[in-house]
């Protein structure tokens, strides 16, 4: 399976548009855009509207980007989830986890 990575960066908010599938064979393609998220990044946003699959390997990576928000202090934000990928990030915790470490953000 693939996934595609379109960047877009209109001044401090950056947004990651996702297309695909995000799992064990396409999650270092994220990894390739941590290192332009850095002290400038106020807000990063991921854009999941076109991604049709996601497995625990893609909630690890999920999951990653909520640490780094805390480490760089940019906000972030999830938007475009299917039923699918809503339901698992719910069911792993992945929202309270989001919740949590941004109240200390910003």
């Amino acid at each position: 399976m693939n996934l595609t990575i379109q960047q877009e960066k209109i001044g401090n908010v950056m947004t990651l548009h996702l297309k695909g599938v995000l799992d064990i064979s396409t999650t270092n393609k994220i990894d390739q855009y941590l290192p332009l998220i850095n002290e400038s990044i106020e807000k990063l946003i991921v854009d999941f509207n076109n991604v049709h699959f996601i497995d625990s390997t893609g909630v690890g990576t999920v999951m990653a980007l909520i640490f780094l928000s805390a480490d760089h202090q940019f906000k972030l934000e999830f938007v475009g989830m299917n039923d699918m990928t809503d339901q698992i990030f719910e069911m792993v915790g992945v929202y309270q986890v989001l919740e949590s470490v941004q109240r200390g953000v910003g």
